[in-house]
């Protein structure tokens, strides 16, 4: 359906770009209405002002550059700066520059925020100031991601049980905001640690526009060519009161990892991305917006190396998978003399199938040659038992969000007294998620029944439903669990600005929430491990309410210099266990028991400063912040038997571990000496700690451990410089050499327990260099890029996954040596 739907999407597309050279050219009278800052959250009034004290830059062809830029991170248009918090903001424009494909292109720019990459598309989990608990894959535990994640309004971020999260490519996007520290007073429960919201790019009203992207890239771990394919179409309607923008991209990647013996680059893919918006001024008053998008992606296989040096691997399971996402969201904003009304509805669809495929003993695997996973079973290639032993997942989740906000006129203040200004907004919202699991395994011979298909990529052998060998069908072992979540609350914010130098925020959010979690898991392997019963089942209820409150306070010395200072609270679901009660976990692990986990609470303080000087040529940043983080949440193995986990008979439990601390400085620097030059440099130290002892099911966890795949070091210099080029005409040109520096970290929470699995990763240097020719003053606006990506050719780690009992882990590298030429056009 979604394929159909984005091919349509690229037919409507290619008609559209056809029409548009038809259409005349804009007259000079023609009123100016590029509403594309007009968000569906705000519904202005009237744009804001410029302050007379910062003046918009001159464009030129500078990579990106974290400067002021307007966002809705408070649920009203701010520039950055204005902002008594934490918020950076990259515009689209500028990500289109640097030929960014997802997070793991630019997130490496913005300091105190670091991307556990595991290399398959919408796989990547931000973490923000070192707040995780795990940094396993998605799908490997079962509690809410700390880090939200949004497309507009449209949360998709799972209330519970996550599996899958977009990595949206950026094209035509308007900007991409990063949110740090909890955003519990505005955002709930999606957001304990920040938040990344996807903001796309409005239809404009008055003006056809077209734009086209070519990328292709070419790296000597891969073979052949990856190319990316993008286009947009901006389609006004009824004269300058409605307009479509219609988007679509393809993108190919061949792959880097080799199967010893088996096949080369098995880890291709494949993802199609599109989306339709439209926009309609009803009248002075009323304002509507909706947009509808999918993004569909395909693996063949899982990137993983299991050695640390070089692309390869010996004896993988064969694992398939595809993630599909889409969302739609309907706002319509009213404009009333002394406030403005908005609704916004929500609806998303997520689902994921996984697709494994090996012998029953993975030890000795070497079969499914032909790497189809499987799929099209045994044949001469996949003789014997290869394929014997099958697990697939299924997974959907299917969400409603509805909000209604009443705001303050945007562009003016209500003045109750001379000297104070005040801007408010109070809000309700409703969010529920549906999210169902099936998953099964097929195997051919019972002796080895209870032989967990190991490192297959797909979920860990201690999963929530547990050791995954055997179907339905055979009896062996079938899952189908089932979850619903609920999120009510109301929220206010208000903003007073006393004596025009300072400003009070003070916001907070009272919230309510639920969750019932149903399952069962039947067959011979739970008969054998359950005393002789063959179906073991859960059906759970919890819920808690609180609130989350928001302070802050911001002081403007001058134009130049301000301070700020802010305390804020956010909160993560609790929840259910998943797993089905099995009478063998009783006498191996009564801590963990079946008992629902709490929430885990979080406060942030920050005090920052920001400073610009000579016409805003240099300007420098420094925030300190501190973060107490309460009952932290984390999925732990707890063996079936005494044995199990050297044998992989282990089933997940999620546990409450007690305290932990984030403390950090983030700075940030930039300088532009001349006209075209520019120089910044972003880094950020952070320690994020366990504060008290724990014994966890899996191990002991003393204080002072280090949270996982939090580096304490990191930075990023951007060295570019811009000018024109007027030997053929108006040109710009423009180069740049961009240095990251990550530092070391470990995949694991218990890395000082001898019997953890714990592996180092990150400690690495890149450099990346690009140049780019642009055509300035013309309808037709080419733009030609050369880039070489990680220029040394580092082999990085990004991310590390291990198995139970010391089996070998799974290693995804950075991108290696990468030579990239794209041509863009805007007519």
């Amino acid at each position: 359906m979604r394929l159909r739907v984005v091919r349509s999407l690229i037919y409507l597309l290619s008609l559209a770009a056809a029409a548009s050279h038809a259409q005349p050219a804009e007259s000079p009278g023609t009123k100016p209405a590029d509403n594309s800052s007009s968000e569906l959250a705000t519904i202005p009034v009237q744009p804001l002002p410029e302050p007379a004290e910062k003046p918009k830059p001159e464009k030129d062809a500078s990579p990106v550059q974290l400067d002021a830029v307007e966002v809705t991170a408070s649920k009203r248009r701010q520039s950055t700066r204005d902002i008594a918090g934490s918020v950076t903001a990259i515009k689209g424009e500028q990500l289109e520059k640097i030929k960014a494909q997802g997070l793991a292109d630019y997130i490496k720019l913005i300091p105190g925020v670091v991307l556990i990459d595991s290399g398959g598309p919408d796989g990547g989990q931000p973490i923000i100031r070192g707040i995780v608990s795990s940094a396993a894959q998605l799908g490997t535990q079962f509690t809410q991601q700390p880090v939200g994640i949004y497309v507009d309004e449209l949360p998709f971020t799972d209330l519970y049980a996550p599996l899958t999260q977009p990595d949206l490519n950026p094209f035509d996007l308007n900007r991409v905001e990063i949110l740090k520290g909890p955003q519990g007073a505005l955002f709930g429960s999606g957001a304990l640690a920040g938040a990344i919201r996807y903001i796309l790019q409005r239809p404009k009203f008055d003006k056809w526009e077209t734009k086209l992207s070519s990328t292709i890239s070419f790296d000597e771990q891969g073979e052949g060519l990856s190319p990316v394919y993008a286009g947009a179409q901006n389609i006004p309607l009824f004269g300058d009161k409605a307009a479509l923008r219609v988007v679509a991209l393809s993108r190919k990647d061949t792959g880097r990892i080799d199967e010893i013996g088996r096949a080369e680059d098995v880890d291709r893919s494949r993802q199609l991305n599109g989306r339709i918006l439209g926009s309609w001024e009803a009248t002075e008053k009323l304002k509507l917006d909706a947009f509808y998008f999918a993004q569909d992606s395909k693996q063949q296989n899982s990137p993983a190396a299991d050695n640390p040096e070089r692309y390869d691997r010996m004896g993988q399971v064969t694992t398939a998978r595809q993630s599909a996402f889409s969302g739609a969201n309907l706002a319509v904003g009213y404009a009333f003399d002394r406030f403005n009304l908005l609704s916004s509805s929500s609806y998303l669809h997520k689902e994921i199938d996984v697709f494994s495929a090996g012998p029953l003993g993975t030890r000795d695997q070497t079969g499914d040659p032909d790497g189809d996973g499987g799929a099209n079973g045994p044949g001469t290639e996949d003789a014997g038992n290869n394929d014997a032993a099958r697990a697939p997942l299924m997974a959907s989740t299917n969400g409603l969000v509805q909000e209604f906000r009443l705001s303050s006129p945007e562009g003016s203040d209500w003045q109750p007294l001379d000297w104070l200004d005040v801007q408010w907004l109070i809000g309700g919202s409703y969010q529920v998620t549906r999210q169902g699991f099936i998953q099964r395994s097929d195997a051919s011979a019972l002796p080895d029944a209870l032989a967990p298909v190991d490192n297959s990529g797909l979920l860990p052998i201690f999963t929530p439903i547990g050791p995954v060998n055997g179907s339905r069908n055979t009896s062996v072992l079938y899952a189908d669990l089932d979850s619903l979540a609920k999120e009510s609350a109301i929220y206010a914010d208000s903003t007073l600005r006393i004596l025009k130098d300072w400003e009070l925020t003070v916001g907070g959010r009272l919230f309510k929430t639920s969750i019932r979690a149903r399952g069962f898991i039947e067959g011979a392997q739970t008969t054998a491990l359950d005393a002789g019963r063959t179906r073991s089942e859960v059906d759970e209820t919890t819920g808690e309410s609180g609130i989350n409150p928001k302070v802050a306070l911001r002081y403007v010395i001058n134009p130049n210099l301000q301070l700020f200072t802010l305390a804020a609270k956010g909160f993560q679901f609790g929840g259910i266990q998943l797993t089905p009660p099995l009478s063998t976990i009783g006498a191996t692990s009564a801590a963990s028991g079946y008992n629902p986990y709490k929430s885990s609470k979080l406060w942030n303080y920050e005090l920052g400063l920001r400073s610009e000087f000579f016409k805003r040529r240099l300007k420098f940043d420094i925030t300190a912040f501190y973060l107490d983080w309460k009952d932290l949440q984390i999925t732990v193995p707890v063996p079936l038997t005494p044995m199990g986990e050297q044998f992989g008979l282990a089933i997940a439990f999620t546990e409450n571990i007690g305290k932990a601390k984030s403390t950090g400085v983030e700075t940030s620097l930039s300088v532009s000496p001349v006209k075209g030059l520019n120089f910044t440099s972003n880094a950020a130290w952070v320690h994020a700690v366990t504060t008290e002892d724990f014994n966890s099911s899996s191990g002991f966890v003393p204080a002072g451990t280090r949270l996982p795949a939090s580096p304490r070091f990191q930075m990023s210099n951007l060295l570019s410089y811009s000018a024109p080029f007027t030997l053929l005409g108006q040109w710009q040109a423009g180069v740049s050499l961009t240095h990251v520096h990550l530092g070391g970290a470990f995949n694991s929470l218990q890395y000082n327990n001898p019997a953890g699995n714990t592996r180092p990763q990150g400690d690495y240097d890149t450099l990346d260099f690009s140049t780019s020719l642009s055509k300035t003053g013309a309808r037709l606006v080419p733009d030609l890029t050369f880039s070489m990506i990680n220029l040394t050719d580092v082999r990085g780690v990004a991310a590390v996954s291990s198995a139970a009992g010391g089996r070998d882990a799974g290693y995804f590298f950075v991108r290696p040596r990468t030579m990239l030429l794209s041509l863009a056009m805007k007519f």
